[in-house]
């Protein structure tokens, strides 16, 4: 299942500017949660070796969803839609708000 869904995003360019984690600033990396690609348990090895892949290959354009605000290192996430023309968000909205609320608090809240 995993497999065929990282087929669906298409293929992953190989970085050769990608920094390795040991020279990212540990106040980058400390929220960082990657246990999952070690889990035997959950993913095969062949997912967790693209999973690893992808990483190590991470995103080379600029990030749209996410900016650094103007003032300080607080996340900017104008970008997202905001479905404002929704009196009562219908299910799989209301699970998209739960998923940015899991992520903000996941990567940006300092005091999990």
């Amino acid at each position: 299942m995993y497999s065929r869904l990282l087929d669906e995003l298409g293929p992953v360019k190989s970085c050769r500017q990608c920094q390795s984690e040991r020279t990212i600033p540990a106040s980058d990396r400390r929220n960082l949660d990657r246990p999952f690609l070690h889990d035997t348990a959950a993913l095969t090895d062949a997912v967790r070796e693209r999973l690893v892949y992808i990483k190590d290959n991470r995103n080379q354009k600029s990030n749209r969803s996410v900016r650094t605000a103007s003032t300080g290192r607080n996340p900017n996430v104008d970008a997202e839609n905001a479905y404002a023309d929704m009196a009562v968000p219908d299910t799989s909205h209301r699970l998209l708000a739960l998923f940015r609320y899991w992520n903000i608090i996941q990567y940006f809240y300092p005091y999990k």
